[in-house]
């Protein structure tokens, strides 16, 4: 069965809820990820519940990440544009210490990562993953990465993704401890889409697994 034709509740809103006055979206100040040059992506909460995300690229909502906890389906579901929208990817990791992303149509025929951790029992080192030869790691940012002040300062779903072998810093995620805003993604300039969806995906799941503890 294609992951596009899985069941849904027809009491969740596919598409972003209202703004309720709060204004333009918010972006991240200039000299946070100043070095990334590519896409600067939103993460908005969907429903009242704050689980799962409208992504949204300027006013355009590009992506929507569908969280999904009891039965067989995924554990996350990235459709394109609204819930109704065309799989792009998923992601398993309710029983497993790994998170096992999948890019495609439905599973039967995803080509499957695994973000394996880099620690077997600490899960607060991050995660490696392979795409195309290259090693990467999903970490958690630090200060002088993320530069949140206030009380976004002690949040510990801010991450990174980083090539192993250069150090060099790919894609940015920045949450807000406020509003309807859940975090922001930075990317750098010409990245692959391929790697931005293992990268959205990728944060995307993490941060649930730390709201499922």
């Amino acid at each position: 069965m294609s992951l596009s034709e899985t069941e849904t509740n027809i009491d969740e809103p596919q598409a972003l809820e209202s703004s309720d006055g709060e204004g333009e979206l918010e972006t991240l100040p200039t000299n946070v990820g100043r070095d990334l040059k590519g896409r600067e992506l939103t993460f908005k909460h969907a429903t009242k519940f704050r689980v799962e995300v409208c992504i949204l690229e300027g006013q355009s909502q590009l992506y929507f990440a569908q969280i999904c906890s009891l039965g067989k389906k995924p554990d996350v579901i990235l459709h394109s544009g609204l819930k109704d929208g065309p799989v792009l990817a998923a992601a398993h990791y309710r029983w497993g210490r790994d998170v096992i992303v999948g890019l495609g149509q439905d599973e039967l025929s995803m080509t499957w990562y695994a973000f394996k951790r880099c620690h077997p029992f600490i899960e607060k080192r991050g995660f490696t993953f392979e795409w195309q030869g290259s090693n990467y790691l999903l970490q958690r940012a630090t200060s002088s990465d993320h530069k949140a002040t206030g009380a976004g300062r002690f949040l510990l779903t801010h991450f990174k993704v980083v090539e192993e072998a250069t150090g060099e810093l790919v894609a940015l995620y920045v949450s807000q401890p406020t509003g309807k805003t859940k975090a922001t993604l930075k990317m750098k300039a010409g990245m692959n889409e391929e790697l931005q969806l293992l990268c959205i995906v990728g944060v995307v799941s993490w941060r649930d697994k730390i709201r499922r503890r």
